[in-house]
């Protein structure tokens, strides 16, 4: 659908799994492509709703190779 009046930026929304990682409507976790004859760019959300992952959420640009950097691991904070 498009955001701006002039029609050159667009949105879309498409659920691959739901109620427990159902798949929905032939989608699901995995590979996917994304292609256009323009530029574009693709975000990645996830949330989670059922136990073990009730309120929790990610979004990252889809394609970047996300990965970690480092090592570091930030340890817990220790009560006072």
């Amino acid at each position: 659908m498009p955001v701006d009046s002039a029609g050159q930026v667009e949105v879309t929304w498409r659920d691959l799994v739901r109620n427990n990682f159902q798949s929905q409507e032939g989608c699901s976790n995995g590979k996917h492509e994304a292609y256009s004859d323009g530029p574009f760019s693709v975000t990645v959300w996830g949330w989670g709703s059922e136990v073990p992952f009730h309120n929790n959420s990610d979004a990252y640009p889809a394609g970047a190779s996300v990965r970690a950097i480092n090592p570091v691991v930030i340890p817990p904070e220790t009560p006072l």
